[in-house]
């Protein structure tokens, strides 16, 4: 995606305005700016200079509109959090059976399993699970 960077600070109202704005408004903005032109453009709608959001409307919006998207749900997260609990722990009994003294042993253990279902699974573990099970995904 191009940003036509006139449009952009004519949005926000010009160089001058933008200068006075922190680093984290500044984002925003431009996370709203981008945002607004990818649902005028999925919509078909791309008019270019199209006009959006002041920046102190952007600043004023309420915290629910800065969720970003594809942010999941919290259901996966529990079930994740849950199960890796209980792996863990099974884990520091198994090794404390064998005698072995491993003080960091949960923590390593936690940031190989994180480290692997990121790089292996980027969309998380859920569709590949459910492409195993032979479960459609049902999104709204």
């Amino acid at each position: 995606m191009e940003i036509d960077r006139r449009a952009f600070l004519a949005s926000l109202g010009g160089i001058a305005v933008v200068e006075a704005m922190d680093a984290e408004a500044k984002a925003e903005a431009l996370e709203h700016y981008m945002s607004e032109r990818l649902d005028l453009a999925l919509a078909g709608e791309t008019t270019p200079g199209a006009p959006v959001d002041a920046v102190e409307q952007v600043v004023a919006a309420p915290p629910e509109a800065t969720i970003r998207r594809g942010a999941g749900t919290l259901f996966g997260p529990l079930v994740g959090a849950f199960l890796l609990t209980g792996l863990s722990e099974m884990m520091q009994e198994f090794l404390t059976a064998l005698g072995v003294d491993a003080p960091g042993a949960k923590q390593v253990f936690y940031g190989v399993c994180l480290l692997v279902v990121v790089l292996a699974l980027p969309d998380g573990i859920w569709p590949w699970l459910a492409r195993k099970l032979g479960v459609s995904e049902k999104r709204p």
